[in-house]
């Protein structure tokens, strides 16, 4: 391998190795997004078509 196909590599495997560290554990949710709520991926399309949403 040259050198720079080995440092390649290892830029990849650091990111690789920061985005494990830094997932987020299942029960975790995007607050910025209100639609990936554990309790809204729950309901069934009939309880998500009651669900009151603000157009902006």
């Amino acid at each position: 391998m040259t050198k720079t196909i080995k440092r390649k590599m290892k830029i990849m495997m650091k990111l690789f190795m920061r985005r494990q560290f830094t997932a987020k554990s299942p029960s975790a949710y995007d607050r910025q997004d209100p639609l990936s709520h554990p309790v809204i991926q729950r309901m069934s399309p009939r309880e998500l078509a009651d669900l009151p949403l603000s157009r902006r």
